[in-house]
């Protein structure tokens, strides 16, 4: 993968949600497993979120109507797909 994809997994460690796990009693790896799903769940909507930052991109990069129309409907699309707001 490359320096994009890295810089994504090391932001999604540091904004995991992890609010909810209980770390004063749950085992090290019941705490591990869910701090990874936690990772996991970041990165999945950063990526989803830089996907349709692409869009925009090629949206404001082009003065073609059937371009610009094509990058909306794929920022929309992306976004109902994954329910992101």
């Amino acid at each position: 993968m490359n320096e994009t994809f890295d810089k994504l997994k090391l932001r999604a460690v540091r904004e995991a949600d992890v609010s909810h796990i209980d770390f004063d009693n749950l085992s090290h790896t019941d705490i591990q497993i869910l701090g990874d799903a936690a990772v996991e769940k970041k990165l999945v909507e950063l990526i989803v979120r830089e996907c349709i930052k692409i869009c925009d991109k090629v949206y404001e990069q082009n003065d073609n109507v059937k371009i610009q129309a094509g990058a909306t409907f794929c920022r929309e699309d992306i976004k109902e797909h994954f329910g992101v707001e």
